[in-house]
């Protein structure tokens, strides 16, 4: 193997490197775990062996990228987060940015250097090497203000944003690619060649005009959103304080009625009529207090009474449940946790509708390190998260997607806290974690 060829294989590993560290750092693992780094390893081996063996049989690298792109599909949707749609127009946008990079980098040198593109395409070229290193140093470069850019945005594009991304760069590639050709196969004059460049570069300016204006309508969709979200919040806090008021309003109501239940209890027993005593108080145990029947009691009033709504509303449904609270929940807010809950059980019990074999949800709130762990699991027939990663309601109001849980993580994020969704053993999975302070 000569210092050409090596040249080649270290360029390609560095390029495949670069991808998946830009691939992992911009959706992030699901968990990090040695499985989960020994797939991204398996990963960059895998892409790396199809790239190597494509141009060593002297096929076009079509046949590697396809491979590639399938490869960190697959290593995407089980290894890391976010939706699988948005993972697979990444991995495309990421092999389409090295090709108009590539593209660029030997119109440029071309120019610069005053050669033909064909001398600097030839791998046993001097200027090979050169090409190489500065297509690479671009990559890295390119990748890494996407990366700071996008985090500092708090980046979540919709399918429609992305969609338009991927068509301005693969019509940017095209139109690139044009220009390629018509430079590798016609001798074209100096002043030409600066034309073509100046062109090339306000093509680029142009894309990096349209993706800052997508940034930017992201941005105005999450202002939009968090108006949705301090409404959504408003109307939870108004719902536990209604069902907090008919809660006490049924008590004192009981506590006024039952100096007269006991006066009646005693009228009978003076009278010496038992029967009728007994009969009495079953029929009002039945008819009285079953009307405020506590499923569950916790050191928050106002909890206890949002669970105990949510769970008559699942026996009403046939919904069967289990429920254990064993944290103090001290330093939590009522609001919060109560925010919390009640879109959690909404979701469960939306998703348990759906269920026809025995639907069952189960909440579990304890402390853990330091920690108050809610982990709720409602059983489900087929997969969610493949579908519908986000969690958005299939209610009919459309303009309400995705409040709940946005509430749900602005609370988790005040609290230092994480947030998890998951399916196991055919349950849908929520787990969160709040810094007990």
């Amino acid at each position: 193997m000569n210092i050409y060829q090596i040249s080649e294989l270290a360029a390609l590993l560095i390029e495949n490197l670069l991808m998946v560290k830009f691939y992992i750092d911009f959706f992030s693992f699901k968990k990090k775990t040695p499985l989960n780094y020994f797939f991204a390893l398996l990963t960059f081996i895998t892409i790396s062996i199809a790239g190597t063996i494509s141009l060593q049989l002297g096929m076009t690298s079509d046949y590697g990228i396809v491979i590639a792109l399938i490869v960190m599909i697959i290593f995407g949707y089980f290894c890391l987060e976010g939706n699988l749609i948005n993972k697979i127009i990444f991995s495309i946008i990421a092999f389409v940015v090295i090709a108009v990079i590539s593209i660029l980098t030997l119109q440029i040198l071309s120019m610069l250097l005053n050669v033909h593109i064909t001398t600097l395409i030839d791998i046993r070229g001097e200027y090979r090497i050169i090409v190489l290193v500065m297509t690479k140093v671009m990559f890295y470069v390119f990748g890494k203000s996407i990366l700071i850019v996008t985090k500092k945005q708090e980046f979540q594009l919709t399918i429609k944003e992305w969609l338009t991304c991927v068509f301005i760069v693969i019509m940017t590639l095209i139109m690139l690619t044009m220009i390629y050709k018509i430079m590798y196969t016609v001798q074209v004059s100096q002043l030409s060649k600066y034309l073509i460049i100046i062109f090339s570069m306000m093509l680029i300016l142009v894309d990096v005009i349209i993706y800052g204006m997508v940034l930017k309508l992201s941005k105005s969709n999450r202002e939009e959103m968090r108006y949705k979200l301090m409404e959504s919040q408003i109307e939870q806090q108004e719902k536990m304080l209604i069902s907090v008021l008919e809660s006490n309003e049924k008590i004192r109501t009981l506590k006024h009625d039952m100096k007269n239940y006991l006066m009646t209890a005693i009228g009978l027993i003076d009278n010496k009529e038992y029967s009728k005593v007994k009969s009495y108080m079953l029929n009002l145990i039945g008819q009285e207090i079953d009307t405020i029947e506590t499923f569950v009691t916790t050191n928050s009033q106002t909890l206890s009474s949002l669970l105990n709504i949510k769970l008559d509303i699942c026996n009403k449904n046939k919904i069967n449940w289990n429920v254990e609270i064993t944290s103090d929940l001290t330093n939590i807010s009522d609001v919060d946790i109560s925010i919390i809950i009640g879109n959690l059980m909404d979701n469960a019990i939306e998703a348990s509708q759906k269920v026809k074999n025995k639907p069952f949800i189960d909440l579990k709130i304890f402390d853990n390190k330091g920690y108050v762990n809610i982990i709720i699991k409602n059983k489900i027939e087929n997969t969610v998260l493949l579908l519908n990663p986000n969690l958005f309601t299939t209610k009919k109001d459309k303009n309400s997607h995705g409040i709940g849980l946005m509430s749900v993580k602005r609370i988790v994020k005040k609290y230092n806290g994480m947030y998890k969704v998951y399916e196991e053993n055919r349950f849908l999975v929520v787990n969160i974690m709040l810094k007990n302070m």
